[in-house]
């Protein structure tokens, strides 16, 4: 049982470590962005998160379901390289010290990397604690011999591991993620659970390694410009770009400062720009930008999880799932068997998720009158085909026959490309469809109808937008409806209005 079962094993205890260390840096991250949120709330800026959702930044469970995202992507990355390594060592290399020490040099140097650009706290604990963890405990619990049946078993696992990628390597464009969604998890009650979990939680890791300027909001401070009216112009540009000015030096992410004609910006713990005052005043947006790019420390820990996100997390799957069916059949009592039989129900299952994107594939171009046919259709993967189709080629909804009843379909991928086709449509009538629409009960089809809305270019739906984002219990939302608010040309100034809807 321990050589079929180690590297699942192995990978939960590596993932449960992960999960402490990321559930910590989360945490940090999330009591960080809550002290800034509450300087901007407090100087009356509309805030994203709200109230609502802000109380959350500070208890566990966010954190802890937020930290989950790392600990499956950037953490099963690290588990699943170090047990390659382990394995290597000790099985190609036969523990030899030369290669130990060739192991640590690079451990050492990728250390070094993540903080080329700056120190990256998140990307430092995970690699300085993750990955020497899950290889001494695999030099410990990995088998010293391999009989010729337990070759034969891993050679099984392997090629379902292959079979599985030859299945899905067709459909991983860059729409596969919708498809996933719409095909897979919208379609069952499970999947429709693990899409709520996921939009629920993943804007909490999400800002731990977001840079100044892909964030919605960023607290800024102005007090060390002695000017007043100079220190007015520069907030009114600031504010502009959704860098707030606050009185809460503890909470800023942005310090401005000027010193003989430069302005000075620095982040929580350095300099990080010097620019003149008249380029600033002359693009104030590139120089932001410029600001954020030097700001960024965690260009590592984001190359880390992206890549881990398309091979660790299915790997990863994949061991534990195919260790969990080796424990289930002891019924099987010779090794070899059981562990095949483990690794055909993994090939049954990675093949058989793959089955439903191939039943429902979408043309790369599709004439308008197969679009109007699907449209007709009464089954809605037809629906939502010809909907993605208008979507995605900026055509105008309402240039074909749509009944009004689609908007209220039983199924959300439908609802959602509809909300997304509206917004390529100018006309008043889709616009008011959207405006019902940002009210769905599924958060995915009010992302849709907020960010159709904010396309329309129509600012008289501003004080609606405002007034749901201060009620909004949902941060998804929240962040899609003020990402609407300024694409219709609005721009945070400081008010009461907040407070007093709240109370």
């Amino acid at each position: 049982m321990k050589r079929i079962v180690y590297p699942a094993v192995l990978l939960a205890a590596g993932l449960a470590i992960s999960q402490a260390v990321f559930f910590c840096l989360v945490y940090r991250s999330n009591r960080l962005l809550y002290e800034g949120l509450a300087a901007m709330e407090a100087a009356g800026y509309l805030t994203v998160p709200n109230a609502h959702v802000m109380v959350g930044l500070t208890r566990i469970a966010p954190a802890f379901n937020g930290a989950l995202f790392f600990s499956f992507t950037t953490g099963a990355g690290l588990c699943i390289t170090a047990m390659g390594a382990a394995w290597i060592y000790k099985r190609i290399f036969n523990s030899t010290r030369w290669f130990a020490i060739f192991l640590l040099t690079a451990w050492a140097a990728s250390i070094c990397a993540v903080n080329a650009g700056g120190f990256s706290l998140a990307a430092t604990a995970s690699l300085l604690v993750v990955p020497p963890f899950v290889f001494v405990a695999s030099i410990f619990i990995m088998p010293s011999e391999v009989p010729p049946q337990g070759r034969l078993a891993a050679a099984l696992q392997i090629a379902a591991i292959l079979l599985i990628v030859l299945a899905w390597l067709p459909k991983t464009d860059g729409d596969v993620f919708m498809e996933i969604r719409d095909n897979l998890l919208l379609t069952t009650a499970a999947g429709s659970a693990v899409n709520d979990f996921y939009y629920k939680y993943t804007l909490y890791p999400a800002t731990l390694f977001k840079s100044p300027g892909e964030r919605l909001m960023v607290p800024a401070c102005t007090g060390d410009i002695e000017n007043s009216d100079l220190q007015n112009q520069i907030e009114t540009e600031l504010a502009t770009l959704d860098y707030l000015p606050v009185d809460r030096e503890q909470a800023c992410d942005l310090f401005a400062a000027t010193e003989s004609g430069q302005l000075i910006l620095s982040g929580r713990s350095r300099v990080v720009l010097k620019t003149t005052l008249s380029d600033f005043f002359k693009s104030p947006r590139s120089v932001l930008e410029n600001f954020s790019q030097k700001a960024e420390v965690h260009g590592g820990l984001r190359m880390i999880t992206f890549f881990s996100l398309f091979a660790a997390f299915p790997l990863t799957m994949m061991i534990l799932v195919h260790g969990f069916f080796s424990f289930v059949l002891f019924m099987i009592p010779p090794i070899y068997l059981r562990h095949a039989a483990a690794s055909a129900l993994c090939l049954f299952i990675g093949i058989g998720a793959a089955v439903p994107l191939y039943f429902s594939p979408d043309p790369a171009v599709m004439p308008p009158a197969e679009i109007q046919e699907r449209l007709s259709s009464d089954d809605w993967r037809d629906q939502r085909s010809a909907l993605k189709a208008i979507a995605n080629d900026s055509m105008d909804p309402l240039d074909f026959d749509i009944s009004e009843r689609i908007s209220l379909s039983p199924h959300v991928p439908v609802r959602y490309w509809y909300a997304s086709a509206l917004g390529n449509s100018r006309n008043k009538a889709a616009a008011e469809t959207l405006r019902r629409m940002i009210d769905d009960p599924h958060p995915n089809v009010a992302c849709a109808a907020y960010s159709g809305l904010g396309r329309s270019g129509r600012r008289q739906y501003v004080g609606d937008i405002q007034t749901r984002i201060i009620l909004s219990d949902h941060w998804y939302v929240q962040w899609y409806a003020y990402r609407a608010l300024r694409q219709l040309g609005w721009t945070q100034k400081p008010s009461g209005t907040t407070r007093a809807l709240l109370q």
